[in-house]
This record gives structure tokens, C-alpha cells and sequence, in this order.
């Protein structure tokens, strides 16, 4: 690429083909890293959570979390999208690079004055003056994270997810440990905090060796400009996103105090392990794919489909397991004093199933140049909890929010539905048939677990009675594996099975003729 600031030897794009080439099998091999960083931060997660857990408070947690959702809202008002226009755009110049990196860093910097000054205001809305000193230790940390090198945007863009993974799992591994050190030694809130101040450095720092780029006093106002006409989409769809995925999160810790807050944060973080894992990584694997694929629509078609179909095959039955099996289980794990979690656990499984299926739109709609459809389709999802909210909340109280977002977020599936075959030529049959297979085998697999627990009074849990819940959900994995099987030997046109083998293997091999995931013939 012209202009490309490409870094010293040994240069990190050593041996990789051009972007053209072999997309299919990079596509994948880049989704086994993403999934990796995903599963890692995962186990970091639930590591931290059963020792964190039993070390401090749900009040604790929440304090934390409620500094993080001041940062998440002020980072979405000030949210500029450079960094996915960088990836969109096909050629870059230096000018735009420096350009994204100032303007990321003074986003930062601005987001942690304005955090700074507006702590004591925020403490006293959530009735708790303890947030304010821990709201200006992560406006602090906001101002070390602009510091961050424009590399990792550039590596996304060059698919290196490998270079990714190794940024993201040194950041998260010394936050957990410096997290667990500290509240081995001083049972307060400040381990948490502590944790996350050392693992943004480490980030920092890391994002350098990666990719050894170096800013310049370079700010191309043009590049600017025209960098944020493709970025003011996302800045209103930043807005909407937050509100569906984390508004809830902000009325439980207003409405029903912080140990609420830290009751719903925690259950979130078990009960959306399919949508921010999983369906995160279809998602980030996929926009730079699609990006190449944007001008050949019967291509990109046949690639969507498939991607829709494992995207189900995998996320569908992960949350159904997740709906009936996880929230009785918790308490076993996190403590008795996490009990609440137990009926919160259910409806988020449930959100997460139709978040995880929306979110198969974005990379679409920005690889072909429409962030506006995403926008759209956010905004109707948002309205959809906004209905949602007072009715159940008052009648069902902190259950009442999470089956609001469950709810409210499938009033998006019809525009979902209608931009998806807008964007790819498709028809709503050929979205129904590919969907169709995985749900219904999801509702048998739930169905298989259930039964037996309402049968047998399981509640509350034992560690006995565990044993056998695992024992049934593993009969109903079974149980689903033959059944979707058992489709692919009837239908033609549906093999997420078959094509995950395939590509394995094609991967594994190291074949280089793997362009975009193959339609079966009959």
C-alpha cells in the first residue's frame, strides 16, 4: 500500500500472502485466534471470579463496575470509528495514520477529564460517595490507555490475529494476577482497580513491541474528515449499542443500588459467554473477509450464508445449555452470597442467543460501506428495551430488566432480516432455512435438561446434583450433535458440520485453495 508505515525488520508481515489470496483458510485461521483470545480471557474470567468472588463483595464488584460503565459511556460519546474506517479503506496513507493515533489519544485524554471532574456528580446519583475516589483512578487509566500504538488497528486490518492475541493475553493475564495479589493482601475494592491500572500499562507498552510504530506531528485535516464521514455512523450506533448491552446494567445499579449492579454484572458475564466470545469472533473475523468480498455479491452471499450457519449451529445450543444449567450452578462456584444471580441468568442466555444473531449484521454492513443499516437496526432494538423496561421491572423487579433486554432486543431481528437480504441478495427463506435447524435442535437440547430438573427438585444445588446436571447436558449435547447431523444427511444446502471439518482440515493441511466457505451440490 502506498504510504503504508510499514515496521523495521524483521518485518511482522514476513511470509504472509497477499490479502487476495487463500481468504477462506485465513479467515479461519484467524477466527481459531480470535477464539483462543476469547477462550483464554475467559478462563482468566473465571479464575478471577471464583477467587475474587469469595475474597470481596457483590458491592465491591459493583462500585468497579460502575466506574466501567461511566468509561464505556463517556468512550461512546466521544466514539470516532477511525479505527474500523481504517480497516474499510483499501489504501492508507501515513497522514491518516498519525492522524487516527492523535485523535485517539486526545479522545482519551479528554475522556478522563471530563471523568475526573464528573466523579463526585456521577458517586452521588448511585448514592455511593465511595465511587468517587475509584472513578478518578480509571479516568487516570484512561489517560495511559491513549498512549496505546495505532498498530493494533493495522494488524486487524492485515488479519494478523495472532499479534492480536498476544496484546490482549498479556494485558488480561497481569491484570488478574495483580488483581489476586492485591486482594490476597488487602481484601478491598482497589485489587480490581489496581488490576486493570497494570494490565492497560502492559497493554501499552506491548502494543509497541507488536507492531514498533512510531507517532509523528502529523494531522491531516482532510484525512480526518474524511476518516469520521465513515466513523459518525458508528459514533450513533455506539450510543444505541450501549444502551442495549449495558443500560440495563446502568438502571440496575440507579433503581436497585450497587450489590444489585454487581449481581447483574456477574451473571452477564456467565450468561453472555456466546455473545461476547463467540459471536465477537465472527464478527471481528469477518469484517476485514467481507471487506474483500465487497465487490462480488454471489460470492459474498454464499459466504454469509455459511458463516450464519455455524454462527447458529455454535452459539444456539451454548446458549440454551447456558439458560437452563448455568444460574443453579453459580452460587456453588462464586458463593451463597451470589444467589441472586440465579434468576438473572435465564433471560440474559436468552439475549445473548438474539445479540449473538444481530451482530452477524455489522461486519456486513460495514465491509460494504452501509454503517447507517447497523445504526437502524441497533435503534429499533433500543426501543424495543425502552418498552420493555418499566412494565417488567416493576412487576418481576431485577429479573424484570434482564427479560427487557431479552425482549427488547428482538424487535432489531426484522430490520436484521431485511438489510441482510438487501446487502447480500438473499431471500428471508434462505435466512429461515439456515437458521431454522440449529434452533429448533437448541430447544430439544434445553428441553433434555430441563425436564429431568423440574422432575427431581434440584433446588437449591448440590454438588451431587450437579453431577447429574452435567450428566444430562451432556446426553442433550449428544442428542443435539445427531440431530443436526441427521439434517445434513437430508439437506443439501445446510452442512455446518461437514464445512467446520472440511476447513479444519483444509486448514490443517496448509492447502491453498480455500477462497470462501463452498456451497454443497446436491
Amino acid at each position: 500500500m502506498p504510504g503504508y508505515p510499514l515496521p523495521p525488520e524483521p518485518n511482522l508481515k514476513e511470509g504472509v500472502p497477499p490479502l487476495g489470496q487463500d481468504l477462506g483458510r485465513r479467515t479461519f485461521e484467524g477466527s481459531l485466534w480470535i477464539l483462543a483470545d476469547r477462550l483464554y480471557r475467559q478462563l482468566l474470567f473465571l479464575g478471577s471470579a471464583v477467587v475474587l468472588g469469595r475474597l470481596l463483595s457483590p458491592k465491591d464488584f459493583g462500585l468497579v463496575g460502575l466506574g466501567a460503565l461511566a468509561v464505556q459511556f463517556l468512550g461512546v460519546l466521544t466514539y470516532t470509528g477511525y479505527g474500523e474506517a481504517l480497516v474499510q479503506r483499501p489504501h492508507l496513507t501515513e497522514g491518516e495514520i498519525h492522524t487516527a493515533w492523535w485523535v485517539t489519544l486526545g479522545r482519551a485524554a479528554a475522556i478522563g477529564v471530563i471523568l475526573w471532574a464528573a466523579a463526585p456528580f456521577i458517586a452521588g446519583l448511585a448514592h455511593e460517595p465511595a465511587a468517587t475516589p475509584i472513578l478518578r483512578a480509571l479516568a487516570a487509566v484512561q489517560l495511559l490507555s491513549g498512549l496505546t500504538s495505532v498498530g493494533p488497528a493495522l494488524l486487524y486490518k492485515e488479519m494478523q490475529f495472532r499479534q492480536l492475541f498476544k496484546l490482549e493475553a498479556w494485558g488480561a493475564t497481569i491484570n488478574l494476577l495483580v488483581a489476586v495479589v492485591v486482594a490476597l493482601w488487602w481484601r478491598s475494592v482497589w485489587a480490581l482497580v489496581l488490576g486493570v491500572v497494570a494490565g492497560t500499562g502492559v497493554r501499552v507498552v506491548v502494543s509497541y513491541v507488536l507492531y514498533p510504530y512510531q507517532p509523528r506531528w502529523v494531522f491531516d485535516w482532510r484525512a480526518a474528515r474524511e476518516l469520521f464521514r465513515f466513523g459518525q455512523w458508528l459514533l450513533l450506533t455506539a450510543c444505541l449499542y450501549f444502551f442495549a448491552t449495558k443500560g440495563i446494567d446502568v438502571l440496575s445499579g440507579f433503581i436497585f443500588g450497587a450489590v444489585a449492579l454487581g449481581l447483574y454484572q456477574m451473571a452477564s458475564r456467565f450468561a453472555l459467554l456466546p455473545t461476547n466470545h463467540l459471536g465477537e469472533m465472527f464478527l471481528q473475523a469477518m469484517f476485514p473477509a467481507y471487506s474483500l468480498m465487497q465487490d462480488d455479491p454471489q460470492r459474498l452471499r454464499r459466504s454469509f450464508l455459511k458463516v450464519l450457519q455455524v454462527t447458529t449451529f455454535m452459539i444456539f445450543p451454548l446458549s440454551a445449555v447456558i439458560a437452563v444449567a448455568l444460574g443453579p450452578a453459580l452460587p456453588l462456584f462464586l458463593g451463597p452470597k451470589w444467589q441472586g444471580v440465579v434468576s438473572l441468568v435465564p433471560a440474559l442466555a436468552v439475549g445473548g442467543a438474539v445479540q449473538a444473531l444481530l451482530r452477524t449484521g455489522p461486519p456486513l454492513f460495514l465491509a460494504t460501506g452501509r454503517p447507517s443499516l447497523q445504526f437502524a437496526m441497533d435503534a429499533a432494538s433500543c426501543l424495543g428495551i425502552l418498552l420493555f423496561i418499566y412494565p417488567l421491572s416493576r412487576v418481576f423487579g431485577l429479573a424484570g430488566l434482564a427479560w427487557s433486554y431479552a425482549l427488547g432486543l428482538s424487535l432489531g431481528l426484522p430490520l436484521w432480516c431485511r438489510f441482510v437480504c438487501r446487502q447480500t441478495q438473499a431471500r428471508v427463506p434462505d435466512l429461515a432455512a439456515t437458521i431454522a435447524p440449529a434452533l429448533a435442535g437448541s430447544l430439544m437440547l434445553a428441553a433434555v435438561i430441563w425436564l429431568p430438573n423440574q422432575k427431581l427438585y434440584w433446588s437449591p444445588l448440590t454438588w451431587t446434583a450437579f453431577g447429574r446436571l452435567l450428566f444430562f447436558a451432556g446426553l442433550g449435547a449428544l442428542a443435539y450433535l445427531l440431530f443436526i447431523m441427521l439434517l445434513e444427511r437430508v439437506l443439501s444446502a445446510y452442512q455446518p458440520v461437514r464445512d467446520s471439518v472440511n476447513l479444519v482440515q483444509k486448514w490443517w493441511s496448509g492447502r491453498e485453495r480455500t477462497p470462501e466457505f463452498t456451497t454443497p451440490q446436491p
